[in-house]
């Protein structure tokens, strides 16, 4: 009989000790007991074809980690009751082994090793692999938590809402503020927008909206998701409400706590603002990953905003209209467009510069960019952040500008999903320099 091995991560079960004890006796080496998600986490470093079989009750472990430690191997679940089988599929686990008898448990986790189990699941089993464990006859319904009713459920019920990120090049480019002037244009009585922060390089969203916190928002939502599904109820609690139809999830405080926006979590979090918000835009900063983690132990920095880009609807990408606004943008287009499945537009700010913004598009095209392209009005910060109340006649000519108001069709068209393909976004000149513009 071919001998496996394992990390167990189950130190809150009554049987580890004995899971432990017989596990030879199954031809089962069990090559490490951790007690928290941080020694799991050192552990599996170690040796990357070793399986995982762990609790929900782990100290600290989160949705996350299961991604990343889960990325080359297999990781199974323990869960003594239904309760526990749905907080491991709330973690991203999908192979659920239940817990009964030391013997049984570690028969039903060798099978999964050895991936023997073929046995068909049962409606009220869905999402676990079956073991018999929980098996009712026809006539018994296992019990079901009462789901809390949406925000949303009052009335007809409504599709879901759309996600769009806005990415541009390094050095500033107006991505935070062409963010919140698509969101304040688009938020109307009938149309709720969230815009969130996701920048972790220079996040100001909140400080541009004159808004502040103690704790970062987005920060606290992505806790909430990493232990359980994010709710409608308290993603709307995290949330700073700007007014009846505007609302906001700031950043992180310091540049240093980007470790804080994991990318699994930000993705629950999108999805849950698919549900409470009609459109969610997130500014996700300027950088992108540009490959894979080598280790379950490396920390990307621009996890969040390529998991927000993959999240997405549509990707906007902001570009400023100046010699160098316009080279930057060309040389990190291939990264910021390219794989990316949403539909893609660029959106150019106006810089005060010789360059005008028509000039800025037509080098754009001059290098080969066959995105549609808008050209965003001339605007001051303070008249995007004032209340909607105010400064109503220049948002009335924000309206009239013709490249806003075809980017806020264009947008809406998007996640209507209306629009024919359009080009790749490719350059014929990947890294384009001040002297060829």
């Amino acid at each position: 009989m071919t001998q496996f091995a394992c990390i167990l991560a189950a130190p809150d079960l009554a049987i580890e000790s004995d899971l432990v004890g017989q596990a030879a006796a199954y031809e089962l080496r069990i090559v490490r007991r951790c007690l928290d998600a941080a020694d799991l986490l050192a552990v599996a470093a170690l040796d990357t074809s070793l399986a995982i079989a762990v609790s929900p009750g782990l100290a600290r472990l989160t949705r996350d980690l299961v991604a990343r430690l889960g990325l080359e191997r297999m990781v199974v679940g323990l869960a003594h009751d239904e309760d526990s089988a749905q907080q491991l599929r709330n973690l991203g686990i999908s192979l659920i082994v239940p817990v009964r008898s030391a013997a049984q448990t570690l028969a039903d986790l060798c099978a999964e090793l050895r991936g023997t189990h073929q046995l068909p699941t049962r409606p009220e089993q869905l999402g676990v692999w079956s073991t018999g464990a929980w098996a009712a006859s026809p006539s018994v319904d296992l019990p079901r938590k009462a789901s809390l009713p949406s925000p949303k459920a009052a009335g007809r019920p409504r599709p879901s809402g759309g996600v769009i990120s806005v990415w541009g090049a390094p050095g500033s480019p107006g991505r935070t503020s062409a963010t919140l002037l698509l969101g304040r244009l688009l938020a109307t009585g009938t149309r709720t927008v969230c815009v969130i922060d996701a920048d972790t390089t220079a996040p100001s969203l909140l400080q541009l909206l004159d808004i502040a916190e103690n704790a970062s928002s987005v920060v606290v939502a992505c806790r909430f998701a990493e232990r359980e599904p994010l709710t409608i109820e308290r993603l709307r609690q995290t949330v700073h409400c700007v007014d009846r139809s505007f609302y906001a999830l700031g950043g992180i405080t310091s540049p240093e706590q980007w470790g804080d926006i994991r990318a699994s979590a930000l993705q629950s979090v999108l999805a849950t603002s698919r549900e409470a918000f009609d459109l969610t835009i997130v500014d996700v900063g300027s950088g992108l990953e540009r490959s894979e983690p080598t280790d379950i132990l490396s920390a990307q920095r621009f996890s969040a905003a390529s998991a927000a880009i993959v999240s997405s609807d549509v990707l906007l990408g902001v570009a400023r209209a100046s010699d160098l606004g316009i080279s930057r943008f060309l040389q990190h287009a291939p990264v910021g467009f390219n794989g990316a499945s949403a539909a893609k537009a660029v959106a150019v700010t106006p810089s005060g510069s010789a360059v005008s913004s028509a000039e800025a598009i037509a080098t754009l095209r001059d290098y080969g960019l066959q995105l549609p392209i808008f050209e965003l009005p001339d605007y001051a910060i303070e008249d995007i952040t004032a209340a909607r109340t105010q400064n109503m006649h220049r948002k009335r000519k924000w309206r009239r500008a013709g490249g806003i108001q075809m980017l806020q069709q264009w947008v809406l068209d998007a996640v209507a999903g209306s629009l024919p393909a359009h080009g790749d976004g490719s350059t014929t000149t990947l890294v384009p320099t001040r002297a060829n513009l």
